[in-house]
């Protein structure tokens, strides 16, 4: 499901997450980027380096706009704002170990609410992490 709405999106995607380990999902990133759609990640500075992140991949070869936390403290959000209209939010890593053998849970809505909320979110990280 989480690679379709990736491949969905026409616009923008703001990934905010704790790590990004899963190549499926990273491979769906690079092609909403390749398509013109807006992709901005923001993730943790512990596992943004670890062995198997795609993280510095997407930032570095495929120039995708990416920011890290700077601090002690992890950046442990795990959600997406897509085309300003939907958001993905839930406890899902998106790690292979999420996809293959963890009990996690996911929640798609498009309700506004939760949009600019989220947004909100996303955009003062972004800042902070500048």
């Amino acid at each position: 499901m989480l690679v379709k709405v990736l491949d969905d999106a026409k616009k923008s995607l703001d990934i905010c997450v704790y790590t990004i380990t899963d190549d499926h999902l990273a491979n769906a990133i690079i092609r909403a980027h390749d398509r013109g759609v807006k992709v901005r990640i923001i993730s943790d500075n512990d596992k943004a380096g670890d062995l198997g992140s795609d993280i510095n991949r997407l930032r570095d070869d495929n120039h995708i706009p990416s920011r890290v936390d700077k601090s002690p403290s992890f950046m442990h959000h795990k959600f997406a704002v897509i085309d300003d209209t939907m958001v993905i939010n839930g406890s899902y890593n998106w790690t292979k170990g999420a996809r293959f053998d963890n009990r996690e849970n996911l929640t798609l809505t498009n309700s506004p609410k939760a949009v600019q909320g989220f947004k909100g979110e996303f955009e003062k990280l972004w800042t902070e992490f500048a």
